[in-house]
């Protein structure tokens, strides 16, 4: 099931990404010959609408836009390639702009998703290290002994000490000088936002040792949170979503492109892939393990937000076979003129393509063996 709805997601935006193109495109009066709802080949024609025929085709995956002369064919006797509204006889400007458009829409979408989010939920406030309790594994210590999600740890009881615990460092120090001992977790009651109530409760915890613990858990099975959302009246959220929405997918595009290089330094310098780096099978995996169809619209739309602004920021990077490396093309051929580069896009751009589908082969092997490795 997460297969079908990433699909899906995934599909949806690559054809915002295309109505991006599209709209762009007819803005700046270039041509356009078919909206395409799917892949090649072409199953029906759905309609025209001022010169543009939408079509539904075989392939269900995503969609394309077929612009007027999109590829430069210098022959002034075919009156088609010679049109006013033809893509290579636009300016250097227009036609970036129509590029560009694409992976803009992407993120222009992730920035309303995250807006829609954090007006939904609230907006996110720092807990500085305050070891309030984000989750709970399934079968740990700590679910046996009823301790659930947005208590805050006070301290604990071993004995007749009581060792407090302000910060998440403080409690992981108590829980390793403490392996195998039963003790006494001091905490509060429920917390909403940066509060929490006076009246304290006291559940007797398991520690386990580092042989009893499983793989990514705690002694205890604690996950603590780095932050939590502060509500308000429907308007602050409305008006403080969109601030923290755009600013979350900005910071999200800057760890984006900070990661993608990465990638490439050490492919090129250590000839490997980074440890942090995961392809659609690596995320597909992830989404199913967090549960993310069950946890509501919120988590939902994030996730598609952040897949918009990776679609949208690699598409834009300067790398042949993408947005970006068309770009970097006309830009090149306003410095050395258009007939010299005609001649090797169309090659830098397929062997940028092989490249690409090689690297995410290679990231899709690494996804599967982690997977059965876990």
């Amino acid at each position: 099931m997460a297969v079908i709805i990433f699909i899906l997601l995934l599909s949806i935006l690559v054809v915002i990404h295309e109505l991006g193109h599209f709209l762009v495109a007819r803005r700046r009066k270039v041509g356009v010959e078919e909206f395409g709802f799917g892949y090649p080949p072409r199953l029906l024609k759905l309609f025209d609408w001022q010169g543009t025929v939408f079509t539904l085709n075989a392939i269900p995956f995503g969609g394309f836009v077929k612009l007027e002369g999109e590829e430069y064919v210098p022959d002034t006797s075919t009156k088609k390639r010679s049109s006013s509204t033809a893509f290579y006889t636009k300016s250097v400007f227009d036609r970036i702009a129509v590029i560009v458009a694409g992976p803009l829409a992407n993120i222009l979408f992730g920035m309303v998703a995250f807006s829609v989010v954090f007006g939904l939920v609230g907006v996110p406030r720092p807990l500085n290290d305050r070891p309030r309790i984000g989750e709970v594994s399934t079968g740990s210590p700590a679910q046996q002994a009823g301790i659930q999600s947005d208590f805050e740890l006070v301290g604990f009881r071993l004995f007749d000490d009581f060792i407090a615990t302000p910060k998440i460092e403080d409690v992981v120090e108590f829980t390793k000088l403490n392996q195998g001992h039963t003790v006494t977790a001091v905490m509060t009651g429920p917390c909403s936002g940066l509060e929490c109530p006076e009246t304290l409760e006291e559940k007797a915890v398991y520690i386990r040792t580092e042989a009893e613990t499983p793989a990514g858990q705690g002694s205890i099975g604690l996950v603590f949170a780095d932050f939590v959302f502060e509500t308000g009246p429907w308007y602050w959220r409305a008006i403080r979503g969109v601030a923290y929405g755009v600013q979350g997918a900005l910071s999200l595009g800057v760890v984006i492109v900070v990661a993608v290089v990465d990638l490439f330094k050490n492919l090129i310098i250590g000839g490997q892939l980074p440890s942090d780096i995961a392809g659609p099978i690596g995320i597909v995996h992830q989404a199913s393990q967090y549960q993310l169809l069950s946890r509501g619209i919120a988590p939902l739309l994030e996730f598609t937000g952040m897949l918009s602004i990776n679609l949208g920021i690699m598409n834009a990077l300067p790398i042949p076979a993408l947005d970006g490396g068309r770009i970097l093309f006309i830009l090149l051929e306003k410095m050395i003129g258009r007939k010299k580069i005609q001649n090797v896009e169309g090659y830098v751009h397929y062997g940028g393509f092989i490249l690409l589908v090689g690297l995410l082969i290679l990231i899709s092997l690494r996804d599967v063996a982690q997977i059965f490795q876990s």
